[in-house]
């Protein structure tokens, strides 16, 4: 999308960019918006420790909503920092 001319109320609009779509391939999405997590659907062994992202799955580390529960924005920001220097650490 980008955005238009104005409208008549003087705002912006969005019009679609031709050709902008595009495809990531992955094994797996995980939607962050802003609701509790069930790790069973991953896997039944996996479940996330207090205090650490490291989750009981070695290599496997759970951030933002998945750790914090539902939070703000910045707070899911924030905790994806900290997530990441828990994993530079680990190498």
């Amino acid at each position: 999308m980008h955005l238009g001319e104005p409208d008549a109320s003087g705002r912006a609009r969005p019009i679609e960019t031709e050709g902008s779509d595009y495809e990531i391939p992955c094994e797996l999405v995980v939607p962050a918006i802003g609701q509790s997590v069930s790790y069973a659907e991953l896997d039944s062994s996996l479940d996330k420790k207090e205090g650490v992202h490291l989750s009981t799955m070695e290599h496997v580390y759970i951030g933002g909503d998945a750790y914090l529960g539902p939070m703000t924005v910045a707070a899911c920001i924030k905790d994806g920092r900290e997530t990441a220097a828990e994993v530079m650490k680990s190498f």
